[in-house]
């Protein structure tokens, strides 16, 4: 998985803001590699149990409008 982007020597803040950090850091590469596998929007919302409307709201929000698909 090439998401993990643990930096020994980072500055470590807050648990909150660590658990907040990482959870958004998993769900950018679950819609990555997602949409990857899927091949299309609607299959990738299908797999992730949610509408396409829903679905392309989470991509937005993560800013993967454009995700070029392998």
């Amino acid at each position: 998985r090439e998401c993990a982007t643990w930096v020994p020597d980072a500055q470590i803040g807050p648990l909150t803001e660590a658990k907040r950090e990482s959870a958004a850091e998993f769900e950018r590469c679950y819609l990555v590699n997602l949409m990857q596998r899927a091949g299309s929007v609607s299959e990738a919302a299908r797999l992730a149990g949610l509408d396409r409307t829903n679905f392309r709201r989470l991509l937005n929000r993560h800013g993967l409008r454009n995700l070029t698909l392998v």
